[in-house]
């Protein structure tokens, strides 16, 4: 066998399995690195080929499709990512994405001040976390191995010799030998231990540590050089019980030694938002799941995890618009897919907001990541029929779905908590801030707020679209998203989410989609009434002053029933309300309540208009109260009881309106203007959503209409007012 250095093959120039060979990269023991392109946008990576046969030495093989296996297995930002594997003319492939920058060896020899070095060490702690909880031992780390790319930020690459934990390794021949050959980095218990351990990692890295340390440049800096030369040294104990376990306790060591932030890694890592991995185009591979309308959403192995928690996935058995589908019968799509869309489009505006500086200023990678994992687990915490409950504002319901969502994330006995801490490398409670919509002391985070429930939030752009598809109405797709996302930008105040002027015509497209999708769909008046019965049948249910929803967060729909029922021995008015809403059981049926009177704030009669400002945004209490009082009166003028379940007031309550709040950037002028002072027509469109959604509406029972229809409704109600307002 020839040795590896007297291999002269160079595919420069070729083309392996549609890889443009563009130049040799370097020779390793097993492969060759070569950069390519791919695509009709020439995307450039990184391939390595195995070498020839009569190149290799025993086993070289096996080990090169254990290093694959290796790599597929890792999802971290700081550890090379693989994209694709092969098998080209008999010798097997990967293709990773190609690093453009330096090793860190060849940083430490131009020199770097403290705190640029020890921000490439927090990075690369960070991947070592990674790549330990994946269960694996890189067994090579050493500067040539640890990339770092023109942002500065840290990549780890060759895993050649990388072993899972679980391995038994026999402590001679080729290993040892391969390992061995920049033999300062290696931990000398890995001559002598048959199983591999991550602290065999954390000896090479403190080797590194200490080596880097002598290039950094003098000069002024507040980080006491010896109190670094202390972590390093314990790193490096030749007992291995004296050393750091963890690559995370030796980071938090790091940090109180050096007393500065590693919030952002180095100052240069801010420039590297962009390569947060669920914002890069992995090219013609890259994972993502498909959800309707032809939409593609990163589907990153971190990602996955968080949708695989029992948590996320109770959202698959959580309809989107509840009732809505007893009128749109096609609206049965779920919470779930919602999420999953409103991620998609937080992955699209902050891969336009990562271009702009305004944003780069405030915002690091934690930033980043943190808002992507809020949009995603947004609706973490809505239970089934969570906007119709919440509606009523009782104290039995207990807090409303986002702080709910809250505090699973925050709850560490949940999985999403640890999921956050461990993969994605980021505080939990940040993301339950985001969440819940408190978040104010951090101007990154405002702007995070802004883009999970601003009036352009991604909750918005995605529903609003989404809903409408499902329904089969055409009013909630009629704005061009890409449009309105690639002119996002920073208000005047750099805390919340504004357009261009370019955007302008998009912005105003959405704010009309909106106002009919509230009108003619979500509070289409057929679906109040359901929503109404609905309210009624909980509020029957409940057990005054003790909280019904305790375990909300576990609830599916299916499930929802079982619970308003098992509160306490549900009423017949439950039990009736829930049938004819075709939600019981057994014996459903369709049996939707009709209107008898509506009421509207700009009624041309007076009196009615009265009795709309009597009752609407009246507690839910009260405006039981007043049914019940009305009906004292239609027995009274009928000679005929009826039941309190069988006529109800529903009244919208205070902050549904959807706001017009958003402003423009006008670059000529370099002023920013709200979209209501320039297009009057929004505000306009503001007064009719209270004229056209906004009603009171009195319903009842399909076979009292007849019965009640003739009476003079208006004056029993003006009545009923008068005495319940005293």
């Amino acid at each position: 066998m020839s040795s590896q250095a007297d291999n002269p093959e160079d595919l420069t120039n070729q083309t392996v399995d549609g890889y443009q060979i563009i130049q040799l990269l370097g020779r390793g023991a097993t492969g060759a690195v070569y950069l390519t392109s791919k695509g009709a946008l020439c995307t450039h990576y990184a391939i390595k080929l195995l070498h020839p046969a009569e190149h290799l030495y025993p086993d070289a093989e096996e080990r090169f499709n254990h290093e694959i296996e290796i790599l597929r297995k890792l999802d971290s930002s700081y550890v090379v990512d693989i994209i694709d594997k092969g098998n080209h003319s008999g010798r097997p492939y990967y293709v990773m994405e190609y690093v453009n920058g330096e090793s860190l060896l060849e940083v430490f020899h131009r020199g770097m001040k403290m705190e640029e070095f020890l921000g490439y060490m927090a990075q690369v702690l960070r991947g070592l976390s990674a790549i330990h909880r994946a269960g694996i031992v890189h067994r090579d780390l050493k500067p040539r191995n640890i990339l770092v790319t023109s942002d500065g930020l840290v990549k780890i690459a060759d895993f050649g010799f990388a072993k899972h934990t679980q391995e038994t390794i026999t402590p001679t021949g080729q290993q040892v030998a391969g390992i061995a050959t920049e033999e300062k980095y290696v931990d000398p218990d890995l001559r002598t231990s048959p199983n591999p351990e991550p602290r065999s990692d954390l000896f090479s890295f403190g080797v590194i540590l200490r080596e880097g340390l002598g290039c950094v440049q003098e000069g002024v800096s507040q980080v006491n050089r010896q109190a670094i030369e202390t972590v390093a040294a314990k790193a490096t104990s030749r007992k291995k019980e004296e050393r750091y376990e963890t690559a995370d306790a030796l980071l938090e060591a790091l940090r109180s030694a050096s007393d500065i932030s590693f919030a952002l890694g180095s100052a240069r890592e801010v420039l590297g938002l962009l390569c947060v991995r669920e914002l890069m185009d992995l090219g013609p591979v890259k994972e993502i799941v498909r959800i309707p309308e032809l939409e593609d959403v990163p589907y990153t192995k971190r990602v996955k995890r968080l949708v695989d928690t029992t948590e996320f996935q109770r959202l698959r058995n959580i309809s989107q618009l509840g009732l809505v589908e007893l009128v749109y019968p096609g609206a049965v799509h779920t919470r779930f897919e919602h999420s999953l869309g409103t991620f998609a489009i937080a992955v699209k505006a902050l891969r336009h907001l990562a271009c702009l500086e305004s944003f780069r200023r405030i915002a690091g990678r934690r930033h980043v990541e943190t808002m992507l994992a809020a949009a995603l687990l947004h609706d973490v915490g809505y239970y089934p029929y969570a906007h119709i409950i919440e509606e009523m504002a009782l104290a039995e319901v207990g807090p409303k779905h986002g702080r709910r969502g809250a505090e699973i994330i925050r709850d560490e006995d949940h999985e999403i908590a640890g999921i956050l801490k461990q993969d994605w490398g980021i505080d939990p409670t940040d993301v339950a801030s985001l969440v819940e919509g408190n978040y104010s002391s951090d101007p990154a985070m405002q702007v995070g707020t802004s883009l999970i429930h601003g009036v352009i939030s991604c909750d918005v752009l995605d529903y609003i679209r989404r809903d409408s598809i499902h329904a089969g109405v055409p009013y909630g797709c009629q704005f061009d998203l890409d449009r309105l996302l690639e002119n996002l930008m920073l208000d005047a105040h750099g805390s919340a989410l504004a357009v261009s002027e370019k955007a302008r015509g998009p912005l105003e497209c959405l704010l009309f989609a909106r106002y009919m999708m509230f009108s003619v769909v979500y509070w289409h008046h057929t679906v109040r009434a359901a929503s109404a019965m609905l309210k009624r049948a909980v509020y029957d249910a409940r057990v005054p002053g003790r909280a019904c929803y305790v375990d909300a967060p576990k609830l599916t729909d299916t499930s929802f029933i079982s619970c308003l029922k098992g509160v306490q021995e549900a009423p017949q008015s439950t039990r009736e309300l829930l049938r004819w809403l075709g939600r019981a059981e057994t014996d459903s049926q369709r049996k939707i309540f009709k209107r008898l009177r509506t009421y509207s704030k700009y009624d041309e009669d007076n009196r009615r208009a009265s009795i709309y400002a009597s009752i609407a945004e009246r507690p839910y209490q009260q405006i039981v109260q007043m049914g019940a009082r009305l009906l004292s009166k239609i027995a009274a003028e009928t000679q005929r009881n009826i039941n309190p379940h069988l006529l109800l007031i529903d009244a919208p309550g205070s902050g549904q309106e959807p706001s017009v709040s958003v402003d423009v950037y006008y670059p000529g002028e370099k002023k920013y203007r709200r979209i209501s002072d320039v297009a009057p027509a929004m505000r306009i469109l503001r007064e009719e959503f209270d004229a056209v959604a906004k009603r009171v509406r009195i319903v009842c029972h399909p076979d009292l209409v007849p019965l009640l229809d003739p009476l003079d409704l208006d004056e029993l109600l003006r009545q009923t007012i008068s005495e319940c307002l005293q």
